[in-house]
């Protein structure tokens, strides 16, 4: 599996950070010789910190709620 073909399956998933995310943190974690876990683990972070930035900005009514 190519990483082309993850990254269009978290879009699929509507994981769109991770998607964005996943080239850079691939470099990152081959430089740095991180396991699958630890890679997984950063992009469900950054997907995670994106969600609830964008929760909180939609409760704030600063922009539109995701769901």
């Amino acid at each position: 599996m190519s990483a082309d073909t993850l990254e269009m399956m978290f879009r699929e998933f509507c994981l769109p950070t991770m998607a964005a995310r996943f080239a850079e943190m691939m470099q990152s974690a081959e430089a740095q010789n991180w396991g699958y876990r630890k890679l997984l683990l950063q992009l469900c972070e950054a997907e995670a910190a994106d969600r609830r930035s964008a929760a909180g900005a939609a409760v704030a009514g600063v922009g539109p709620a995701l769901g």
